[in-house]
């Protein structure tokens, strides 16, 4: 019986599909089960190349694995952009000295827990990975062309030629 009275149809059409996929900045350094058998739909991820919060290059991994599986996947990187290059309320670049960041720590989803590669144990923020600072700031640049292309890319999905 569906939570809170709601019924099945409050959870969409049983024939509604997922048109795309979109991230912006994610964090991919998690390995999760079966994390390359995603809904036949294009992926575009968008990263800055100085994000040091989340980092691209696990991305870029992770898009090669789903092209190497079969799936259209493309990321997108803005040079010197950093995480939440497309907020505009982050005008000014900033480090927080105090952010944790999990962005060096490799991390694996098992028996329904995610752990930490390097301990074989739970994941935690207190593990030895876990770094202090992060930088974010808008990238003008960075969001126009992101914005752009995201519009070219949806505009194609949905054939609003």
């Amino acid at each position: 019986m569906p939570a809170c009275g709601a019924s099945k149809l409050s959870h969409g059409s049983a024939k509604a599909r997922i048109a795309a996929h979109l991230s912006f900045y994610p964090a991919c350094n998690i390995h999760l089960i079966d994390e390359l058998d995603i809904a036949d739909a294009p992926v575009r991820e968008f990263h800055g190349a100085a994000d040091d919060t989340t980092l691209a290059v696990t991305c870029l991994d992770y898009i090669t694995r789903l092209n190497a599986a079969g799936k259209d996947a493309i990321m997108t990187e803005y040079p010197g952009a950093h995480h939440g290059f497309d907020n505009p309320d982050a005008r000014l670049v900033s480090v927080t000295q105090s952010a944790q960041s999990s962005r060096n720590c490799q991390r694996r989803e098992e028996n329904g827990k995610i752990l930490n590669v390097e301990t074989g144990k739970p994941f935690t923020f207190n593990d030895a990975c876990v770094e202090l600072g992060s930088t974010v700031g808008y990238d003008k640049a960075a969001t126009e062309a992101a914005q752009a292309t995201v519009k070219k890319f949806l505009t194609g999905v949905f054939r609003l030629n």
